[in-house]
């Protein structure tokens, strides 16, 4: 069994285990909502050049991975471990969409935060797109394909791809 079958098989066990009615509760994204860029605000797409080959090209998991990226767009000091990590976001929600076997498959993080002294937000998430590609000696990474944001301009309001007014 591969690493991919095997995070796969696992993310789908756990999502068995979570009630309809615990997801409907919660503030976490959609699996729908999260595999339309569409629904955010471009903030940085592959192909710009502004990350490092080490971020851009990723042999860490995922979470991993995106949390390299947003820490890098953010010039955060190094957050090494998940309990660190948990400090500096409130949720993170990983989806795989598997694609034909022809195609590689899509990898994107959603991290959601609440920041404390925003007077005019109260939401951000930043959705961080990768695709799974092969190196040379046959090695899995996953390459940066975009980070999207989306903004909640008031408490318990709908998540948007527009900046919050003045």
């Amino acid at each position: 069994m591969t690493i991919k079958s095997m995070t796969t098989a696992a993310i789908l066990l756990g999502s068995l285990a979570i009630s309809s009615q615990a997801l409907a509760d919660s503030d976490g994204i959609s699996r729908q909502q999260a595999a339309n860029p569409n629904n955010f605000y471009a903030n940085v797409e592959s192909g710009e050049s502004i990350f490092p080959k080490s971020i851009e090209h990723c042999y860490e998991r995922l979470l991993v991975c995106a949390d390299n990226v947003q820490k890098y767009l953010e010039e955060e000091p190094g957050i090494t471990t998940d309990m660190e990590r948990g400090k500096h976001i409130d949720i993170a929600n990983i989806f795989i969409y598997p694609q034909a076997k022809s195609k590689p498959d899509i990898g994107v993080v959603v991290f959601t935060d609440y920041p404390k002294n925003d007077r005019l937000q109260t939401g951000a998430r930043f959705r961080i797109a990768f695709i799974e590609q092969k190196d040379k000696q046959g090695n899995l990474y996953w390459k940066f394909v975009s980070h999207r944001t989306q903004t909640q301009c008031t408490r318990g309001g709908n998540w948007t791809k527009n900046f919050c007014p003045e």
